[in-house]
């Protein structure tokens, strides 16, 4: 039974501002089906049911409408700031969504589809892109539009401009050929992609013409297997939610070793920062009534704010800074990130 949750439950998260005072986060909450809309101290503020497995949540920054993706009906759901439905969408099986903030589009992965699709903001599909195989994750680049993703079949990293071609399909140089990325964010300064590579397990980034600008770790220096990437716009530095070491790592925008901080007591499946002050939101599994806890908050310096707790029903499929599959939001109208799986 673990393995059937595990392998339908994606863990996603995005970031806004808002022009209230507090911040905060949504959740999706796979197991229980609902999304869920959290203080930043992790008290449970706001819950919509109704769904059947939500996957992955995202936050329109013009106005935190939140998008929750749900392989259960492989629907889209657009949720006002305040919880109440604006619209469905039917997508099949989104795994992975991210809001393009110039317009409020939504780039969404279907994972047994085997599309990206992108939906206009009123809902409306403007496009479906076929042929892309198993992709775990969207990355969209604010400063055009243009969305990265993973063709985990093929082993190639994909980027596709806003209008819906193909700019370039790309697999490794020299002997290894291949990509197995699970996990993304774009860097908003420079239209740099950064991804999660699992199997070897390592961070890579890549510049906007798809080519390798660095990894790490460099041996003899090792990761594990992860989904959680996030980035801090602030300085541009990098956190990796290493999975199964239930452990997070920060790296400079260098690739460079800032610190880890080890031993959590759960493993961390998604994470996201909040603009305003820069925290870290983890989330990750804890599954059955009364289980171990699946939530903490970190400062950048990786002391934790919010201690772990446990919220919703088990297993957290989504962050969003503000609402979303875990989303914050701070104080005044802005932007948005976020990408895991």
């Amino acid at each position: 039974m673990l393995k059937v949750i595990l392998a339908c439950c994606f863990i996603v998260i995005a970031f806004t501002k808002t022009e209230a005072t507090e911040s905060g986060c949504w959740i999706a909450d796979s197991e229980g089906g609902n999304a869920i809309r959290l203080a930043p101290n992790g008290t449970e503020k706001q819950r919509v049911g109704g769904f059947v497995a939500p996957a992955c949540v995202a936050i329109d920054p013009r106005n935190n409408d939140v998008w929750v993706g749900d392989v259960g009906d492989g629907r889209l759901t657009k949720l006002s700031k305040n919880g109440s439905v604006l619209k469905r969408v039917s997508v099949g099986y989104p795994s992975k969504i991210a809001v393009d903030r110039r317009d409020g589009s939504v780039w969404v992965a279907t994972f047994r589809r085997n599309e990206i699709v992108k939906v206009r903001a009123s809902g409306q599909i403007l496009f479906r892109i076929a042929g892309i195989e198993s992709p775990r994750f969207v990355a969209v680049d604010p400063q055009d539009g243009s969305c990265w993703t993973c063709d985990l079949e093929k082993k190639e990293i994909i980027k596709i401009n806003a209008n819906g071609s193909i700019i370039f399909r790309k697999r490794k140089e020299g002997s290894e050929r291949e990509y197995n990325c699970q996990a993304g964010v774009t860097d908003p300064a420079n239209g740099q992609s950064i991804m999660y590579h699992v199997l070897p397990p390592f961070i890579v980034k890549f510049d906007p013409y798809g080519n390798e600008k660095w990894r790490f770790p460099k041996p003899p220096r090792a990761m594990a297997d992860g989904y959680g990437l996030a980035l801090d716009p602030s300085d541009r530095a990098i956190w990796g939610g290493e999975t199964f070491k239930s452990r997070v790592t920060k790296i400079t925008a260098a690739g460079s070793l800032l610190f880890q901080v080890s031993d959590l007591p759960f493993q961390p499946w998604t994470i996201g920062v909040c603009e305003r002050d820069r925290s870290l939101y983890v989330v990750g599994c804890g599954f059955g009534p009364g289980g171990p806890p699946n939530f903490m908050r970190l400062g950048p310096n990786g002391v934790k704010i919010v201690r772990e707790k446990r919220v919703g029903s088990g297993f957290l499929g989504s962050v969003a800074v503000y609402p979303g599959a875990v989303a914050v939001e701070p104080a005044s109208l802005g932007k948005i990130k976020a990408i895991f799986k």
